[in-house]
């Protein structure tokens, strides 16, 4: 079957003041950053077995 994944949101992770720190934004940085990629078998199983 021919799969794809959309990626329309971004994370990002760094130091801040010492600590480890993560930032999830409901957007990309600019519309040139959306994608649309084929998404392979083995990242298909996975995205299937983590959703059970």
């Amino acid at each position: 079957m021919n799969w794809t994944i959309n990626i329309k949101h971004t994370a990002t992770s760094g130091n801040l003041n010492g600590r480890y720190i993560e930032i999830e934004k409901d957007r990309t940085k600019n519309k040139a950053s959306r994608r649309i990629l084929p998404l392979v078998d083995t990242f298909y199983e996975l995205l299937i077995r983590m959703k059970e």
